[in-house]
């Protein structure tokens, strides 16, 4: 099934902070104690980046869309993202805009 713990992304595309989005990314989808699985726009994967400048950062993504992160990915590789960088993992992470800011959006395909 496509998204499940382990699946592995490219993160391509992304508006915003160019400084985080300059060139595609791989990203693998982690399971961590400290994340829930939600931000406050709703579902969350939890994404640890496994190249580029933020190699090892972890990212949250969630829909840009009605559709789940779920559903988008059950029609298709691809799924419409915001990006929210984890400014502090680990024990103690607070699922906030505060703690997990959106810095733009992307498009996920699933590989």
């Amino acid at each position: 099934m496509r998204g499940e713990i382990g699946s592995t992304f490219k993160i391509d595309g992304g508006d915003g902070d160019q400084d985080f989005f300059p060139s595609p990314m791989i990203a693998r989808r982690v399971s961590e104690p400290w994340f829930g699985g939600t931000l406050p726009r709703g579902q969350a994967y939890l994404l640890q980046l496994a190249n580029g400048k933020h190699i090892g950062e972890y990212v949250a993504v969630t829909s840009r869309q009605v559709a789940s992160l779920s559903d988008q990915l059950a029609n298709g590789p691809w799924a419409s993202v915001v990006v929210h960088r984890i400014l502090q993992p680990g024990e103690g992470f607070s699922p906030t805009v505060e703690a997990a800011p959106a810095i733009g959006m992307a498009i996920i395909e699933a590989l």
